[in-house]
């Protein structure tokens, strides 16, 4: 039993070292790559270039509205609630 376990291992270590080559990527390939993100990121944003526009009352019953953000370049806005 101890030599099946063992050889089980061994063959996990192989398949494991064997299969984590690198891949060498070009100078042309990493410009290619970064450029499809960069096209993927616009495209993901597009429309969504200004918070719109909202008036609501916080926890502390202060009112609130989107002039809250102009002062930022980037917001996370997290909206969650409970049922």
């Amino acid at each position: 039993m101890k030599k099946f376990i063992i050889i089980c291992m061994a063959v996990m270590l192989i398949f494991n070292f064997t299969g984590c080559g690198k891949k060498k990527y070009t100078e042309e390939d990493l410009k290619k790559e970064m450029k499809e993100y960069e096209e993927q990121a616009k495209k993901s944003f597009d429309g969504y270039e200004k918070v719109p526009d909202f008036n609501c009352i916080d926890v502390k019953g202060n009112e609130i509205n989107q002039e809250i953000f102009s002062d930022y370049k980037l917001t996370m806005i997290n909206i969650w609630s409970a049922y």
